[in-house]
């Protein structure tokens, strides 16, 4: 038998480079800048913390986003933790095929912007959660019975 704590990714994505084009021009243009005022180490660094790089990936365990810039950081929400899941779009966004998709828990919202899939990512978001509490419901339906048999 294969490693179990090892997950499949069901489904990954990464941002569209539309999506990019105004960072990735607003950063060139403060390069230029700093380079023509001959601090062009500054704006080379503060432009590598602007231009964000997500990867976005959906698993059985939960919804992980690693972001890669200066320095990388990934969040995991678990599917269990997840109260509802939106998709969102604005006119060039949906002019070029991008959009944002939010990930409400009680207590705060991830955002994962840039998306090409938003629709997509937001369906097997939704089947991820409905067969994680399908699965819940259907262990404490066996707890049960087995508690059941115990006490006959």
């Amino acid at each position: 038998m294969g490693n179990k704590s090892k997950k499949t990714v069901l489904f990954s994505c990464k941002p569209c480079l539309t999506a990019m084009m105004p960072f990735v021009l607003a950063g060139s243009a403060f390069i230029v800048l700093c380079a023509v005022l001959g601090v062009w180490q500054v704006g080379a660094s503060v432009c590598g913390i602007v231009l964000i790089c997500k990867f976005t990936a959906v698993n059985s365990n939960g919804v992980t986003v690693t972001d890669i810039y200066v320095k990388s950081g990934k969040r995991t929400v678990p599917l269990g933790e997840i109260t509802s899941v939106d998709c969102e779009q604005s006119f060039a966004g949906k002019l070029f095929g991008y959009g944002t998709v939010v990930i409400c828990t009680s207590n705060k919202k991830l955002f994962i912007r840039g998306i090409p899939q938003t629709e997509a990512l937001r369906n097997e978001i939704s089947k991820q959660i409905d067969l994680y509490h399908f699965n819940r419901t259907c262990r404490q339906a066996e707890q049960a019975r087995e508690l059941m048999e115990k006490e006959l």
